[in-house]
């Protein structure tokens, strides 16, 4: 209570993200309303894949599938974390029984990430997981998911055209905030860049009242702004690499190009702070492969880091 108390008091706009795949009761969501009704933001995204239980062994399905119930119950923000996706969980039938029980929240549908323990673990479940793997470097690819994932996935934005499907975090938060909001306050936009990317027009499925929301706040600075202020904020993290160049497009967020690698925490907070993409002119191009597209949907746009990840159980000992 002392920590919400304190953020409502000072009116801290920061909003907290909770990640979780444990029960959410009536008691703790009761709780989390009357947080938010003091001014508390707050958007619990429920981690809901839909895979048998040989996958889960440890995560209650039918207690999971219940805390969407709950959480609409108290009107608390919330996002569908659904992941990963492998051929178990692929089909159209499995991907609908999962909509059934989520319901019309905003989705984030993302990839299996990739490490050597997770590939060994995977690949007797998932033979064609093989090709993630370069045959010449040996490199693994950082995030896959099935094809017929991604053709499936097209298809449920025709079967549920009221539902909202993204591929990345930051859009379905702001849905998320956007659709519980009140009626006094400005609607957001999105933060991360996202705005007018391949990303956005391509794989993202949102409401019209969302895009034309983005467009209303996209703004269009100078070339000198951005690149300034780029720059500044490189060199005040003690990074070793410079902006190169800025395009400006018209109803799109800048694009940044940097003249070297930066690591992933680094580029997150540079898109989001100046909601724009952020590019390196040394990064190779992804290889033609049945996991290209979720090697690009995945590169530089892969995830926005949000402000606070906490369990939920976490945050409810912590503020209660």
């Amino acid at each position: 209570m002392q920590v919400a108390g304190e953020m409502v008091e000072r009116k801290i706009p920061n909003t907290i993200i909770s990640v979780t795949k444990r029960e959410i009761n009536e008691q703790n969501a009761y709780k989390l309303r009357s947080l938010i009704e003091q001014g508390l933001s707050l958007v619990v995204m429920l981690s809901y894949s839909g895979l048998p239980q040989q996958f889960e062994p440890g995560v209650n399905h039918s207690t999971l599938a219940k805390n969407f119930q709950t959480l609409k119950k108290y009107e608390i923000p919330t996002v569908h974390y659904w992941r990963p996706f492998l051929p178990a969980n692929s089909s159209l039938q499995s991907m609908e029984r999962v909509i059934d029980i989520a319901g019309n929240v905003p989705h984030v549908t993302l990839g299996l990430s990739l490490n050597e323990q997770i590939y060994a673990a995977m690949l007797p479940y998932w033979a064609e997981l093989d090709q993630a793997v370069d045959n010449q470097s040996g490199d693994i690819l950082p995030t896959v998911l099935p094809l017929t994932a991604v053709k499936n996935l097209a298809r449920l934005k025709d079967l549920y055209p009221d539902h909202s499907f993204f591929m990345n975090a930051s859009c379905a938060i702001t849905l998320a905030l956007n659709e519980t909001h009140d009626e006094r306050s400005e609607r957001r936009a999105d933060y991360a860049g996202t705005f007018g990317s391949e990303l956005c027009k391509i794989h993202n499925h949102c409401p019209s009242s969302q895009r034309n929301g983005c467009l209303d706040a996209n703004c269009r600075p100078s070339t000198m702004e951005v690149l300034s202020q780029a720059n500044k904020f490189l060199k005040r993290l003690g990074q070793d690499c410079h902006v190169e160049r800025v395009q400006l497009r018209e109803n799109a967020t800048p694009i940044i190009w940097v003249d070297g690698k930066l690591d992933p925490a680094t580029s997150n907070s540079l898109r989001n702070s100046l909601n724009c993409q952020v590019l390196s002119t040394s990064a190779s191009e992804s290889k033609s492969s049945p996991y290209a597209f979720a090697q690009q949907t995945y590169g530089t746009l892969r995830e926005v880091t949000i402000p606070l990840q906490l369990d939920l159980i976490t945050l409810c000992n912590k503020l209660l």
